[in-house]
Formats: C-alpha cells, sequence, structure tokens
C-alpha cells in the first residue's frame, strides 16, 4: 500500500469517528442547560499541596545552583 492511499485510509477514519461521536451526542438529546455547576473555589487542601511542591522545588533548584541565595 502506497503513502497516500494511507494518508487517505487515516483521514476516513477519523473522519468517521468524528462523524460517529457526534451522532450519538446528537441521539442523547440537548443537554439541559439549567445543571450548569458553579465555579468552585480551591480547597484548602489543593492549596497547601501545591504551595508545598513549589517550595520543594525552590529548594531543590538552589542545592543545584551553587551560590544561590533566596
Amino acid at each position: 500500500m502506497n503513502k497516500q492511499k494511507k494518508k487517505t485510509a487515516a483521514i476516513t477514519a477519523v473522519l468517521f469517528h468524528i462523524q460517529a461521536e457526534e451522532e450519538a451526542l446528537m441521539s442523547t438529546g440537548p443537554a439541559p442547560e439549567n445543571k450548569i455547576m458553579p465555579p468552585s473555589s480551591p480547597s484548602i487542601w489543593s492549596f497547601s499541596t501545591n504551595q508545598a511542591q513549589m517550595m520543594m522545588r525552590n529548594l531543590i533548584q538552589m542545592r543545584m545552583v551553587p551560590g544561590l541565595k533566596g
């Protein structure tokens, strides 16, 4: 099989897959618009985890670069 036929087959497969997904979404009906969830604020646990990771990275960077004083 030459390269052109392979490309055509791959593109066709992707297009058929996208079309099948769109048909599946359409068959379930429209999504209810009143079910929108309000954005949640980040919890204290995720904030403290992110802060701890940033502090650890900063400590590692200071050890890797001699003479770097935070």
